[in-house]
């Protein structure tokens, strides 16, 4: 076994702080563990299973659902959630198609919430002028 130098050992850790844009979400959990999220309905839960079946790919067991220019759709299933990570500065604009997307299928903004579907920037901008809601429209977090 090889011991750390004193130095290694007490070295700081990196600290990454999350621009004030993302950072503060008033203590709302983004991801609800599963226990204690409202159950979709049925039809809801047979629409994402439709959704899910129709997976373009995976990687490391996330599944790939979805790409565009855009946003990208992921189903993660554990903790058995949508991520949509927005990949242009146009936030708002690839939010609003992403739940269309999911829309076409016949799912409601409730049903969004509830899936979940949640929302991630995947684009390096620093432009962010208001704070990023990672929620759907509709959905009553706050």
């Amino acid at each position: 076994m090889t011991q750390k130098s004193d130095q290694q050992q007490n070295r700081p850790q990196p600290y990454t702080k999350l621009p004030n844009a993302v950072g503060n979400l008033d203590g709302q959990q983004v991801i609800t563990p599963k226990s204690q999220r409202q159950k979709p309905t049925e039809q809801a839960e047979k629409i994402k299973q439709e959704i899910i079946k129709g997976k373009i790919g995976e990687n490391k067991g996330v599944l790939i659902i979805f790409q565009s220019d855009t946003y990208n759709i992921e189903y993660v299933p554990t903790p058995d959630f949508f991520l949509v990570t927005l990949t242009t500065d146009q936030l708002d604009q690839s939010k609003e198609s992403a739940q269309s997307w999911f829309k076409n299928f016949g799912l409601t903004d409730n049903d969004l919430c509830n899936l979940p579907v949640r929302f991630a920037i995947g684009s390096e901008s620093t432009n962010l002028k208001q704070q990023f809601d990672p929620f759907p429209a509709g959905c009553s977090h706050k």
